[in-house]
């Protein structure tokens, strides 16, 4: 049989051809359009960074949670003494 690209002789069996690598027959399945392919892949990309979003606040949520007995977020300590509330100082 002969390539019906180059014309090389290749085997009967062969499903391209060795030299220029044409298909001896048609694809029995089309692949997919390049844009339906970036679509889809812009959907993985997006649920992809809505799921790690998630998870962080998910995480957040139940960091600060953990740290307060009462449940509720509190952002000053009203037990910390006056140096803990001092900003730190250079000591050489």
């Amino acid at each position: 049989m002969r390539c019906r690209q180059c014309g090389t002789e290749i085997a009967d069996k062969a499903l391209i051809c060795y030299r220029c690598g044409t298909a001896t027959t048609e694809a029995k399945f089309k692949p997919l359009a390049a844009s339906d392919r970036r679509s889809s892949s812009k959907t993985l990309i997006v649920a992809g960074v809505v799921l790690v979003l998630l998870i962080v606040l998910a995480i957040v949520f139940f960091v600060a949670r953990s740290n307060t007995a009462s449940g509720r977020l509190e952002f000053d300590d009203p037990k910390a003494s006056n140096l803990e509330r001092r900003s730190p100082t250079l000591v050489l």
